[in-house]
């Protein structure tokens, strides 16, 4: 086979990535539903749409809102007069204690009288309130319509959910991965989000991981923002890269690498001859390949004819079968 090459294997110090595809993702979705008994009106948010805080997505009416509304401004109204009386009543008891002619206890119970019915009368004017209020449908956040759970002319019951939103804010980053360094996945890990369409890359951190993997044998784990307001929007993808601390390893020519029965071999020269010597490969560098296990800095690993030196024994290593 004549001379043999080698070369020696080289400290170096790499820090580790993990390398993911992620999309940018809602925490949770917004159910939106009604707040009381009605018919839906004048709903007109569409799957797609745009909504802003506060928007108004549909009314409540019908049948059961009219008579819902006429309780309570009959409530409301018998507080009023309930009210009136008992002012009257009051201020009656008080001109007779100042002249001595009503006691103290007549002059407690009739101001306890009066708070009491000022008190009916708040509530009644807080539940027409209410009644008004949520005869409303608002957007709670801004976000897309996502699906609607009912249409105009539908009665609903206090509740039922009407439409879905997916929040504009509230978003995280959903990743897969399928290279294994779990050990990388630590909380509060720090991580950058590069945007497939080109945008500037966002700091992230690690924040949670599904304990079981994906059909495919991906790794589903989630990332947050660092900043209170990134730059990105639901639905964006692109990759996710997260570092480790730096460690050392050892470099040689990608040349030198053997793949055999599924494993990664190089020849190590010694005094006493050649050795195969299983490694296991990490990340390339140019024409340099990083090795994480299997060897030391100044090793001799045969460069030239590395794969023939590697099998020229293996006939001998094979019997064909019968």
């Amino acid at each position: 086979m004549g001379h043999i090459e080698a070369t020696r294997a080289q400290a170096v110090s790499y820090r580790p990535e993990l390398r993911g595809y992620a999309r940018v993702d809602p925490v949770s979705l917004v159910t939106v539903s009604a707040g009381l008994d009605g018919v839906v009106e004048d709903l007109a948010a569409r799957p797609g749409q745009q909504l802003s805080t506060g928007d108004v997505i549909a009314h409540l009416g019908g049948p059961d809102q009219v008579k819902a509304r006429a309780d309570a401004q009959a409530q409301l109204s018998a507080a009023q007069q309930t009210l009136a009386e008992a002012g009257d009543a009051e201020k009656a008891v008080h001109d007779t204690y100042s002249l001595k002619l009503a006691d103290r206890t007549q002059l407690d119970r009739a101001k306890a009288d009066l708070a009491g019915a000022q008190a009916r009368v708040a509530e009644a004017k807080a539940e027409l309130a209410d009644l008004e209020a949520l005869s409303s449908i608002e957007s709670p956040v801004s976000g897309r319509v996502v699906s609607l759970s009912a249409a105009s002319g539908d009665r609903v019951a206090r509740g039922s959910p009407v439409l879905i939103i997916q929040p504009d804010h509230d978003l995280w980053l959903r990743a897969i991965f399928y290279d294994m360094p779990t050990a990388l996945l630590t909380p509060g890990r720090a991580a950058r989000f590069l945007p497939a369409n080109g945008a500037s890359e966002l700091p992230v951190r690690f924040a949670q991981r599904l304990p079981s993997l994906r059909p495919d044998g991906g790794l589903t784990a989630f990332f947050e923002a660092t900043t209170s307001a990134p730059r990105w929007s639901s639905g964006e993808a692109g990759e996710v890269i997260v570092s480790g601390d730096p460690q050392t390893a050892v470099a040689v020519p990608t040349a030198t690498l053997i793949l055999d029965q599924g494993r990664w071999w190089v020849l190590v020269q010694t005094a006493d001859g050649l050795h195969r010597q299983a490694v296991q490969a990490g990340p390339s560098r140019g024409e340099q390949t990083l090795i994480l296990h299997g060897l030391t800095a100044g090793d001799a690993i045969v460069v030239r004819d590395a794969y023939l030196l590697f099998h020229r024994d293996f006939g001998q290593r094979y019997t064909p079968s019968d």
